[in-house]
């Protein structure tokens, strides 16, 4: 048996490891409720997340490693182009169907510190940029990565999806997932919409507003208390980028 510990890239809120066919991660108070999903999916039949297989003896998660390549940038080809958004979309919308029976136990506690969920919500993955899919021959099989799962609207999890993986983010954001040239995101955010199903584009536009104002006042707030990963999060510049991502979308017909 191979025990050997490789890191794996991204990585940037939880420590992650591989040990032979499983990924090693910290826990916290919000690991319950996580493995809680996790363990709902499964019996859901929704292949698209990691398996939880316990606790280790150095008291880490370990869940079942997914084979395959994160899009980290530049993304892969695929998904500049229409398939890779629709599958993308495709992914995202079967997991929604696998949610939408979920009830979470009563004491679960959510790392945003988010408790609050209405009969219509589901939770939601929290985290849904490209970085937390994996992709095998062009296509995405799995969402990784779920430790900012939280209540929500199925529409918050289509708009942050929408906001990281068309990107609608700016020009600069659009040449480092490898745009060239620069994509007509309003095509790309119709294609995703079509292929999520019963969504319009300006509904996702008008969500991601709200999840931008969440998202920076969560950043400030927990941020400033020192609240990890936020605290890291605030001094890397993570505020001074949000805006001029909020300024952009504000240019392009969000808002």
């Amino acid at each position: 048996m191979n025990d050997a510990e490789i890191p794996l890239a991204g990585g940037s809120v939880t420590k992650v490891v591989r040990v032979g066919d499983t990924v090693r991660r910290t826990v916290g108070p919000w690991t319950p409720g996580v493995h809680a999903l996790l363990y709902h999916l499964e019996r859901k039949g929704f292949n698209g997340s990691p398996r939880v297989l316990g606790i280790d003896q150095h008291g880490r998660e370990i869940l079942s490693y997914i084979s395959g390549t994160a899009a980290s940038r530049p993304w892969p080809r695929s998904l500049c182009e229409d398939t890779g958004i629709e599958a993308f979309a495709h992914l995202l919308r079967q997991y929604h169907r696998a949610v939408a029976d979920f009830i979470p136990p009563n004491d679960t506690v959510w790392r945003t510190g988010n408790t609050r969920r209405s009969s219509d919500q589901i939770i939601r993955h929290g985290d849904l940029g490209p970085w937390n899919s994996i992709w095998r021959e062009g296509v995405p099989v799995a969402f990784i990565d779920w430790d900012f799962a939280e209540p929500g609207d199925a529409i918050d999890d289509v708009a942050q999806a929408c906001w990281y993986a068309i990107p609608l983010r700016g020009d600069d954001g659009a040449r480092e997932a490898g745009f060239d040239p620069l994509p007509d995101y309003r095509s790309r955010l119709t294609v995703f919409c079509r292929a999520y199903g019963g969504v319009e584009p300006d509904e996702v536009l008008h969500a991601l507003v709200g999840i931008q104002i969440a998202d920076r006042s969560r950043l400030i707030d927990l941020g400033g208390r020192g609240h990890e990963p936020w605290a890291s999060f605030l001094k890397r510049g993570d505020l001074e980028q949000l805006d001029s991502e909020i300024r952009w979308l504000a240019q392009h017909g969000g808002g």
